[in-house]
């Protein structure tokens, strides 16, 4: 069936696409071993790359739309979806082991005795002592890629928020995204009865304190109090992929790619129209 995408009757080749396009993701591995068998047939070789993207953005759609219904909107599945944006043939393994590797070397230095404060310093410990992460000196909206800073242990701010929240929250510590102050921050949150509440099971959530994720400083919440609404809470989870998109449009803009720049904004439609 692939072999008929190079039909130079137009029906046929829309016929053969779409059956091709049902078959979702797992279609993609045989269609780039055809590219890769087929390097003399440049007709061939177009079509079957412009199904990949297109097989492979709407796969990242359809990830986003289950991760928007889910209840609590996991980081670490965000994170995978925008290392799959980017790199659709990386494995997700590499990138669950590499973070695994970093988590159990810091909950062998946890214990439950520990106070809010001491448990980000065991963190701040081994994520940027030990294992060097730290604020890339190359700004190219990319370094917010997952695969990328787990490799050079190296990424911009929001970029090391990510890896740096996926690891709290993979050992339940409440750290999330954040934006006091319109300023990107990790938050240590927790949640506290709610006296002014009619309903005495009532919670209200309450930022202990703010951690710099270029460098792990734990900051008082009145540091950003600067006037009247300037401290803002937690980010949802949608805001902060959105955010992270937004990232990655600015470097398709500055490189004139106007078909990845439409694809970011629909995923980032999508993720503000649920925020």
């Amino acid at each position: 069936m692939i072999s008929l995408l190079d039909d130079p009757d137009e029906r046929i080749f829309h016929q053969v696409r779409n059956e091709i396009i049902a078959y979702g993701e797992k279609i993609v591995p045989r269609l780039i071993q055809q590219l890769e068998l087929n390097d003399q047939n440049d007709l061939l070789r177009q079509r079957i790359g412009l199904l990949i993207g297109h097989i492979q953005y709407e796969g990242i759609y359809q990830r986003i739309e289950r991760w928007l219904i889910s209840e609590d909107h996991p980081l670490l599945d965000a994170a995978l979806i925008l290392n799959r944006y980017e790199y659709p043939g990386y494995e997700e393994s590499e990138l669950r082991n590499s973070l695994f590797r970093i988590r159990q070397d810091i909950w062998l230095e946890l214990n439950d005795h520990l106070t809010a404060v001491e448990q980000v310093m065991v963190v701040n410990k081994i994520f940027f002592e030990i294992y060097g992460f730290r604020t890339t000196a190359h700004q190219n909206g990319r370094n917010i890629l997952p695969a990328d800073i787990l490799e050079s242990k190296s990424g911009s701010p929001i970029g090391l928020g990510l890896i740096y929240a996926c690891l709290c929250q993979s050992l339940d510590l409440p750290v999330q995204p954040a934006q006091p102050g319109g300023k990107f921050m990790l938050s240590y949150t927790t949640w506290t009865p709610d006296e002014g509440s009619e309903d005495p099971m009532a919670l209200r959530e309450e930022i202990l304190f703010y951690i710099d994720p270029t460098n792990g400083e734990i900051l008082n919440p009145s540091h950003f109090v600067t006037s009247k609404n300037s401290l803002n809470g937690v980010s949802t989870g949608p805001e902060f992929m959105a955010h992270l998109l937004g990232q990655l449009i600015h470097f398709y803009i500055a490189a004139d790619n106007q078909d990845k720049v439409r694809e970011l904004k629909t995923l980032t439609s999508l993720l503000l129209e649920r925020a």
